[in-house]
C-alpha cells in the first residue's frame, strides 16, 4: 500500500497546539491516533482531524480535500449516529499561533463530536463479557431501521466491488509475510473467493436491481459501535469512498456478525441476524451471507497485517484468515425443525436458545409466526393486534409466509426452526412437505408438551411479547382434536434448561 505525508501540509504544529489543551480551555487532552486520523478527547467533546495522507483508497492530501471529507463524514454518520456528530470546526491562524473556531484563515478542519465512554464500545464489552442479548437485539433494530432509510445505489455493481476487494485484499495478504506466518489460508481465500463471486454473480446483481445495494455504514465492526444514552450507536461510517460505502445491506450487517463470531459469541451473532431478519424479512439474501462474512473476516485480517507490530499479531492474522476461508468451506446440511405446541409452552424461548447450537456458521434461522404476523401488519413486534389478525384466512397467510421464508433459508443450506402452534393437520403437513421438496433437507417435528395449569401460569406471568395469546386463547386451543398428531413429544414443563435438554434428546433420537 502506498502512502505519503504531503510536505506542503505539515500538520505537526496544529497537532501540538491541539494536544497542549489551550484550545479547549486548558482541559486535559487525550490523543488517539489511527493511520488516517488524529482524535483529541477533551471534556465532553472529541475532535477528529484527518491526517494529510494519500493512500490507495483515500486522499486527504490537501486542506480542501480534508474539508470536503470532514463534511462527508458528518453527513455519512447522521443516519446512524445523529447525536454524536455535532459539526465542523476550523483551526484558524492567528498572530503567534492558532485558535479553535472563529474568523480567520482556516489551516485545518476538525469534526466535532460528542464524547462517549470508550468502555461502551462493543468490542470492549464483548471482551469483558458484558455484551448482552438485549443490546445486540437493540442494535439489530437500529440497523434495520437505518437500512430502510439509506439511499439506494443501483449504479453500484457488487460483483465489480467484490472483484476489486479480492484483488486488493489478496495482494496484501499474500505480500505481507510476517516471520513464521503461514499464508496457505490466504492462498485458499483468493481461490475460493473467486469461485464464490462467480457462483453468486447473478444473485448479487439481482439484489442490486431489487434495491438492496445502498449507501451503507461500510465499516460496522464492533469497535465502531458504542452506547449513546444506553442505545447501541454505530459511528465512524465510511466517508472517503462512495464505492466502499455502497453495498448490500446484508454485507453491512455481516461485519458485526463476523466480529461476534471472532470473539467466540456465536450466541449473540445468531441473535443479531435473526432479529434483523425478523424485522426486514430479507431471507432471500442468506445465500450470500457466507461470502459477505468471508470478506469481512479478510478485511480484518488485512487490517491486522498492516497494523503496527505487536505480540500475537501473526496469530491474529492467521486466525482471521482461517475464519474467512471457513465461511466458504462449509458443507451445509439443511434441516427443518418445527416446534409446535399450545401457547405458553415456551416455543420462542427454546427456539432462540437452541438456534446457536445447531447448524453451521452462525447457527439456525428462527421463524416465528407471531413475529411474521406483526411484520406483515407493519406494527411493532410487541404491539397488540385485534381478532381480525387471527381469523382463519389471516392465520393461513401467516403460515404461507413463514414457509416461504423457510424455503429461502433452506435453499441457502441453513437449518431452520419453525416456531408456531401447528394445531392444524394441514399446517403440520405443509411443513413436512416443504422439507420433502427441498433437496437434502431433513425434517423433525417436535410437539412441546406441558400441563395446562403450567401453561396458564406462564401466560399470566408473561410480559410484553410478540404473542397476543391469553388464557382464553389457550383454553380454546386445548379443545382442538390432536388425535392425528405424529410429531415427537418433548416435555417442557420444567425450567428452560430442563426443557432444552429434553428437546436435545428428542432431536438426537431423530438423527
Amino acid at each position: 500500500m502506498s502512502s505519503a505525508v504531503i510536505s506542503d501540509a505539515d500538520q505537526s504544529a496544529v497537532v501540538a497546539f491541539l494536544e497542549a489543551g489551550t484550545a479547549f480551555g486548558g482541559r486535559p487532552v487525550e490523543r488517539v491516533d489511527t493511520h488516517i486520523s488524529h482524535v483529541f478527547l477533551a471534556g465532553d467533546r472529541a475532535y477528529k482531524m484527518k491526517r494529510a495522507v494519500k493512500l490507495d483508497f483515500l486522499d486527504y492530501s490537501t486542506l480542501a480535500l480534508r474539508h470536503h471529507f470532514c463534511q462527508c463524514e458528518i453527513e455519512a454518520n447522521r443516519v446512524m449516529a445523529p447525536d454524536l456528530y455535532l459539526g465542523l470546526v476550523p483551526v484558524v491562524r492567528v498572530d503567534g499561533g492558532f485558535r479553535l473556531g472563529g474568523p480567520g484563515q482556516a489551516v485545518e478542519w476538525l469534526v466535532e463530536m460528542a464524547r462517549f465512554d470508550r468502555r461502551t464500545q462493543f468490542d470492549r464489552l464483548a471482551r469483558r463479557g458484558e455484551l448482552s442479548v438485549a443490546l445486540v437485539e437493540d442494535l439489530a433494530d437500529r440497523v434495520a431501521h437505518a437500512h430502510g432509510r439509506c439511499e439506494r445505489r443501483p449504479d453500484r455493481s457488487p460483483v465489480r466491488q467484490f472483484r476489486f476487494f479480492r484483488t486488493y485484499i489478496g495482494r496484501i495478504l499474500l505480500r505481507l509475510r510476517d516471520d513464521g506466518r503461514d499464508i496457505s489460508d490466504a492462498r485458499r481465500w483468493v481461490v475460493r473467493v473467486k469461485q464464490a463471486i462467480r457462483q453468486h454473480e447473478e444473485t448479487l446483481e439481482a439484489r442490486r436491481r431489487a434495491g438492496f445495494v445502498r449507501r451503507i455504514h461500510g465499516d460496522m465492526h464492533l469497535a465502531n459501535i458504542c452506547l449513546v444514552d444506553g442505545r447501541p450507536t454505530p459511528f465512524d461510517a465510511i466517508e472517503f469512498s462512495d464505492d466502499i460505502a455502497s453495498g448490500d445491506v446484508l454485507y453491512d450487517l455481516a461485519f458485526p456478525i463476523m466480529d461476534l463470531l471472532h470473539h467466540g459469541r456465536r450466541d449473540l451473532a445468531n441473535r443479531l441476524i435473526n432479529r434483523y431478519l425478523a424485522l426486514t424479512g430479507d431471507y432471500g439474501g442468506l445465500r450470500l451471507l457466507p461470502l459477505f462474512l468471508c470478506f469481512r473476516a479478510a478485511i480484518r485480517a488485512m487490517a491486522a497485517a498492516l497494523g503496527p507490530p505487536s505480540e500475537g499479531r501473526v496469530r491474529q492474522v492467521e486466525r482471521l484468515e482461517r475464519l474467512a476461508v471457513s465461511f466458504l468451506d462449509r458443507q451445509p446440511r439443511p434441516r427443518l425443525i418445527a416446534l409446535g405446541g399450545f401457547s405458553g409452552s415456551g416455543k420462542s424461548t427454546l427456539a432462540a436458545a437452541l438456534a446457536p447450537e445447531i447448524g453451521e456458521g452462525w447457527g439456525a434461522v428462527v421463524l416465528r409466526s407471531d413475529v411474521i404476523r406483526k411484520r406483515d401488519y407493519g406494527v411493532a413486534l410487541d404491539a397488540h393486534l385485534g381478532t381480525d389478525a387471527y381469523r382463519p384466512a389471516a392465520r393461513e397467510q401467516v403460515y404461507v409466509a413463514m414457509l416461504e421464508c423457510a424455503e429461502q433459508a433452506l435453499a441457502a443450506g441453513l437449518t431452520v426452526i419453525l416456531d408456531a402452534t401447528f394445531l392444524g393437520n394441514d399446517d403440520r403437513a405443509a411443513a413436512e412437505a416443504l422439507a420433502d421438496r427441498t433437496q437434502g433437507a431433513d425434517f423433525v417435528g417436535l410437539w412441546l408438551d406441558a400441563p395446562l395449569a403450567t401453561l396458564r401460569d406462564r401466560l399470566i406471568r408473561r410480559g410484553q411479547d410478540a404473542s397476543d395469546a391469553t388464557v382464553d386463547v389457550l383454553e380454546r386451543q386445548a379443545e382442538r382434536d390432536l388425535a392425528n398428531l405424529s410429531w415427537t413429544k418433548a416435555d417442557v414443563s420444567g425450567s428452560v434448561d430442563q426443557s432444552l435438554s429434553n428437546i436435545r434428546v428428542a432431536l438426537a433420537m431423530t438423527d
